[in-house]
C-alpha cells in the first residue's frame, strides 16, 4: 500500500519538488469527484481539506501529509473513481 501511496504522490507532484502544493492536490481531487459534484464545489473541499491535510503550515503537503487527502479520498470518493486510479488496498 506504502508503494502505490508513494507512486501516487510522485505522479501528482508535478514539479518534482517532493512536496505537493494546493494546485496539485486540487487536479488530483476534482479527478475524484468530478463525476458527483460541481467544479465550483470540488474547489472548496479541496481548499478544506488542504488546509487540514497542511498540518505545518507551508502551504505545500509532504508525503505524511498527503496521507490525510488519500483517507479522505478513499471514505468519499465514488468507488468507481476511487478504482480508476490504483491507491492501493486500505
Amino acid at each position: 500500500e506504502g508503494l502505490a501511496i508513494l507512486k501516487k504522490f510522485r505522479e501528482i507532484d508535478k514539479d518534482g519538488s517532493g512536496e505537493l502544493d494546493y494546485d496539485e492536490v486540487e487536479r488530483l481531487l476534482i479527478e475524484f469527484f468530478r463525476t458527483v459534484m460541481a467544479e465550483s464545489n470540488i474547489r472548496r473541499l479541496a481548499k478544506m481539506q488542504f488546509q487540514v491535510a497542511d498540518q505545518d503550515k507551508t502551504n505545500t503537503l509532504s508525503p505524511k501529509e498527503f496521507l490525510q487527502i488519500i483517507h479522505f479520498i478513499r471514505k468519499e470518493a465514488p468507488k468507481n473513481a476511487q478504482s480508476k486510479i490504483n491507491l492501493g488496498a486500505e
